[in-house]
């Protein structure tokens, strides 16, 4: 199931990406970012994150083919919200760079929160 979710020890993160040829899970640590790859299983992409406690940051980075006359738009420099994110830390705010290929993002879009399941 995608999504993100605690476990023992750390967090769980699975994204469905079925055109992604690569998927990278990015944790934030104030403005600092850790990267980690994430390993493919079929149209899922997934990864383990030790340590990683309720109230963290994160978001994902994808790459695949620029054809956008086939709706491909792959960018890695763009940092995705998780679509299944049960929060974020700011608001979203217009900003011309959003739209540029190639210009880092972090800085401009907010984060994903990993959260504590409901009881």
């Amino acid at each position: 199931m995608p999504g993100a979710k605690l476990v023992d020890g750390g967090a769980e993160f699975t994204v469905w990406a079925p055109d992604a040829e690569a998927l990278t899970l990015c944790l934030f640590d104030g403005d600092a970012e850790r990267q980690q790859s994430m390993a493919r299983n079929g149209d899922l992409w997934s990864a383990s994150a030790p340590g990683i406690i309720a109230g963290e940051r994160y978001g994902f980075r994808a790459d695949g083919p620029w054809q956008p006359d086939q709706g491909l738009c792959f960018d890695p420099a763009k940092l995705l919200l998780d679509p299944y994110a049960t929060a974020i830390d700011r608001p979203f705010v217009d900003d011309p760079r959003l739209g540029e290929r190639g210009v880092d993002t972090a800085t401009l879009v907010p984060k994903s929160v990993l959260e504590k399941p409901f009881p």
